[in-house]
């Protein structure tokens, strides 16, 4: 009997993942919202943790960003159709020193996310607030929601 080698799955095209909050947890100094990615394809994909995001305005214009992926984008997760891997997205709401105090502006209008080999994005949309100078903290991708996230 020869031994059988299977390939691991292929990136999950962006094409084929939507996004979506999942609830969050609010916390002095910040908050982190829960995301996921779900794959809507026909067959099993690859979802790197090592994403790529960047937050943009009404019209789809870079704004300042700085990401940091807490686990340095290790973690990866095979998602059969209809499955979804989750991640918390962290922002603070303190101004950095020359920020000059102001709330945060310009509001980022959504959160462009990258997947590693996805050959596109997806957008997460809805009014963000990203204090010094658009921080944003991408947790590890997981295969389950984080009980913490309340709806």
């Amino acid at each position: 009997m020869t031994p059988s080698t299977v390939a691991p799955p292929l990136p999950c095209p962006a094409r084929d993942l939507t996004v979506a909050t999942y609830g969050g947890d609010g916390h002095s100094g910040g908050g982190v919202t829960g995301v996921g990615l779900t794959n809507t394809g026909d067959t099993v994909c690859r979802l790197s943790g090592a994403l790529d995001v960047v937050w943009v305005d009404a019209a789809g214009r870079r704004l300042p960003t700085t990401a940091t992926i807490t686990d340095g984008g290790r973690s990866t997760l095979s998602l059969r159709p209809g499955a979804t891997g989750y991640f918390g997205v962290v922002v603070g709401s303190v101004p950095a020193a020359d920020e000059g105090g102001a709330p945060c502006d310009p509001p980022a209008a959504g959160l462009r996310i990258t997947p590693r080999g996805s050959g596109g994005s997806v957008l997460l949309k809805g009014s963000w607030r990203a204090c010094g100078h658009g921080r944003v903290e991408i947790g590890p991708l997981r295969a389950t929601r984080d009980p913490n996230w309340h709806d």
